[in-house]
């Protein structure tokens, strides 16, 4: 996952919002990924996660709805482009990007005039020796030989590093070749042919260090003994890695142009084949969203939850409190509605029948952990968390996705902050807030920009069940404490709690 994750993390380009780390994690976006990946090429899954994690100006996908289609009515096309795109992936195509993307630092011109010398030497020594028969050149020729191959070892150490990633850069560059030449792919990213023609020295020069067999037999071991000695004689790998050195950092961006043409053609199969699998999903709708109206959803579900009860509402001028019990569903509706918004404004896909939203940006505080080693309490890493997020969301439109808010401290001041920080965050009116809580007693105290919405739990024949179904009608039932009974306590318990929240 890392490996997948390195693009994303190295490319700085700039989008709406990128997904930071915490709701990456709160909302399980790389098993969101994983369950979407159809790719066929390492390539591919980087630009994939990628995508994932960036929500874009405007997304990528709305203007490829219509080669999507196409794409999933072609067989032909789709055998041709997986069968291509299955040659990149393996575990040492993950490191084209970094080959790409690191800085390097070329030999000094006097470095460069020496090796280029020192090609010259052995052959001139050579021919002397045929000329003349002196033994004095074949010590010479011994000596120049020598001297190469310390060079050739040196610079092997140098290449060594690179043995993964510098022909799996061939092979992109080659099936990129292929891809162009296809209508329907190249129309995709109609400039890629002149950033390729702006490769093709690069692509020769990389082709030298192609020279990767098995030593399956006696004339493969003779074929690569034979190679290397030529490759020490002239001197060819310090010079040619030299030259794809400076040609990579020339061609910087060039070569970022085809890596993204072959990740963004993957990523386009892999959403045509994720859709085919989903039990249902719809493209989402900016049209409803230009005045009031923040989200409308019908029959919206989680992906990462097996046979998900769906649940719809429509999102106006005020935020949501989610009350519930335990196992109820508060947490899960609030994961299902920031997967939902970040998947439809970055891959075009909404796990409903209908979805519209405004544009907004995504952050979430639901599962927090204390820090020993820094010496922060669960409470203190609450605290800021919620800052950063307070920071982030005083301007522009944003959803907010809360859990528990402050439950690392007593029962009043978690209520009195809890309370603050919602009616401060929904001061902003682009500002969206989902905020899963037990505690009953903020629906009053913030009636005035929050709805409240309802997961409730039924004890029937002895049996704990859940409907996951949102309503705006609370649970009038004290069904904790019937939990309890259900689970075999005591019944002195059981009483003395029914007695203490009647008297309350």
């Amino acid at each position: 996952m890392k490996q997948i994750q390195a693009y994303f993390q190295s490319e700085n380009q700039n989008c709406f919002h990128r997904i930071d780390d915490y709701t990456a994690e709160d909302l399980h976006l790389d098993e969101v990924f994983h369950l979407l990946d159809q790719t066929r090429s390492a390539v591919g899954k980087q630009y994939l996660y990628k995508m994932i994690r960036c929500i874009p100006e405007e997304s990528k996908f709305v203007n490829f709805e219509g080669w999507i289609n196409n794409y999933s009515l072609n067989v032909s096309l789709q055998k041709k482009l997986k069968s291509l795109l299955k040659k990149l992936n393996n575990d040492n195509a993950y490191k084209i990007y970094p080959l790409i993307n690191q800085k390097y630092i070329p030999y000094k011109k006097r470095t460069v005039l020496l090796f280029r010398a020192l090609q010259l030497i052995p052959t001139l020594l050579l021919g002397l020796f045929f000329l003349t028969h002196s033994g004095g050149f074949i010590f010479a020729l011994s000596i120049a030989i020598m001297l190469n191959l310390i060079i050739h070892y040196r610079s092997k150490m140098i290449s060594f590093v690179f043995s993964d990633s510098i022909p799996q850069l061939y092979n992109l560059l080659r099936i990129a070749e292929i891809l162009i030449k296809i209508p329907e792919i190249k129309q995709i990213k109609p400039d890629i042919p002149e950033a390729l023609r702006e490769t093709n020295g690069l692509k020769k020069r990389l082709s030298i260090f192609r020279f990767d067999m098995k030593m399956e037999s006696d004339l493969l071991v003779i074929a690569w003994a034979i190679n290397e000695f030529f490759r020490i004689f002239f001197l060819i790998e310090p010079i040619g890695l030299n030259n794809i050195f400076i040609r990579i950092e020339k061609g910087k961006n060039q070569l970022k142009q085809v890596f993204s043409f072959i990740g963004l053609t993957d990523s386009l199969q892999s959403i045509a084949e994720a859709r085919k699998k989903l039990p249902y999903y719809c493209i989402p709708d900016l049209s409803e969203t230009k005045n009031e109206v923040t989200m409308n959803a019908i029959d919206m579900y989680h992906p990462l939850i097996s046979d998900c009860v769906s649940n719809s509402f429509l999102a106006k001028d005020k935020s949501f409190l989610v009350l519930g019990s335990n196992m109820s569903g508060k947490t899960s509706f609030t994961r299902m509605v920031g997967v939902n918004l970040i998947i439809a404004q970055t891959l075009n896909i909404c796990f409903a029948k209908h979805f519209s939203l405004k544009k907004c940006k995504v952050h979430s505080l639901l599962s927090v952990h204390d820090d020993l080693l820094q010496g922060k309490s669960y409470y203190l890493s609450e605290v800021l968390r919620m800052k950063e997020i307070i920071t982030e969301t005083e301007k522009g439109n944003h959803l907010i996705l809360l859990d528990e808010l402050f439950k690392g401290t007593n029962t009043v001041e978690r209520i009195a902050a809890a309370k603050a920080v919602l009616d401060y965050l929904a001061q902003n009116k682009g500002n969206t807030i989902v905020a899963a809580t037990h505690d009953t007693e903020l629906v009053p105290l913030l009636s005035s920009n929050y709805i409240p919405l309802y997961f409730t739990e039924n004890i029937q024949d002895n049996k704990l069940s859940f409907n996951y179904k949102i309503s705006t009608k609370p649970n009038m039932l004290r069904n904790a404490i019937r939990i309890l009974r259900l689970y075999d306590y005591p019944e002195t318990i059981v009483q003395n709690a029914l007695n203490l929240t009647t008297n309350s």
